[in-house]
């Protein structure tokens, strides 16, 4: 994954910020890099900072979620993360996540990406040892079943998801991506295991276009099409009946295509028109989630 291409993709967003910006902070002013503001908490919720990587200079946040309801002994993990430009907590509204967490008895991670000295959050490729890190330290403080882990990425935090599909699969469950896949053809990815995926893009996407942009990303298609074939699956797929995932189309607007005979799940689910940022019908969006994760045990 080649970083300046996050840049290209993301250019959009980062000028349409540029007026929230705060002055540059001297980073050489202080001995650790100072705590970033969490993001926003609500109940059952904790903003906690850790020094990462360990021994370094730099500190990292995220917000713990831990739903007011008896889990599991050894209860799954839900993380996720944002767009370029966003803060954790504040970017999950739109998809249900915190009801979902509750509904689903998931202990919950909403992860910061690196701020710059403006404040403006992205990703990068090292974020995966990152959120590597925070499931190991879940496993062993909050005895999170390790066959049990999902990541959500949005946009930018999408593509950071792939990523983590590809590089850490022994420790990641399933992949669920909304606006966002594979900067690349998939290559380098770790041998020890296969994750389930499922991407979900909007045709009308006006931001992480749903063809791709030459040079910068894959299409929808083509990102789905090189998981298919890193997990094995048959060239050969089914489509679900089409159904309604949004409120900005009248009626029906989306399909899910399966692919068959996998290692592990591979799905692709299309939002015919809408855009980057669909009003969902949230417990539409949350049951194909539960499906596509219960698949993913199996």
């Amino acid at each position: 994954m080649n970083i300046k291409n996050y840049l290209v993709v993301f250019l959009i967003l980062f000028i349409s910020s540029c007026s929230d910006k705060e002055p540059p902070v001297d980073s050489l002013a202080v001995a650790i890099s100072p705590p970033q503001e969490c993001g926003l908490t609500t109940d059952n919720e904790t903003c906690e900072i850790v020094v990462f990587p360990e021994n370094s200079q730099t500190s990292r946040e995220y917000i713990l979620h831990t739903p007011s309801v008896e889990l599991d002994d050894s209860p799954p993990l839900f993380i996720f993360l944002h767009g370029a430009g966003g803060i954790a907590g504040a970017s999950a509204g739109p998809f249900g996540i915190r009801k979902y967490m509750t509904s689903a008895k998931f202990v919950g991670v909403f992860l910061n990406g690196k701020a710059d000295e403006f404040g403006f959050r992205t990703w990068e490729e090292d974020d995966v040892e990152f959120i590597s890190y925070i499931i190991d330290q879940l496993i062993i403080n909050k005895n999170i079943d390790s066959n049990r882990v999902y990541i959500f990425g949005y946009s930018m935090g999408g593509f950071l998801a792939n990523l983590a599909g590809c590089r850490i699969p022994s420790k990641v469950t399933a992949i669920f991506s909304f606006a966002g896949n594979l900067i690349s053809p998939l290559s380098n990815c770790a041998s020890d295991g296969n994750v389930a995926i499922h991407n979900l893009h909007a045709t009308g996407d006006e931001i992480i276009f749903y063809n791709g942009s030459d040079g910068d990303y894959l299409s929808a298609i083509e990102a789905i099409e090189e998981w298919s074939i890193l997990n094995q699956c048959d060239a050969s797929f089914i489509e679900s009946d089409v159904f309604d995932l949004t409120n900005d189309v009248n009626g029906k607007d989306s399909i899910t295509r399966t692919f068959e005979n996998c290692i592990k799940p591979v799905q692709l689910t299309t939002i015919e028109g809408s855009g980057h940022s669909p009003l969902f019908q949230t417990l539409n969006l949350q049951q194909l989630m539960s499906d596509f994760f219960d698949a993913s045990q199996r």
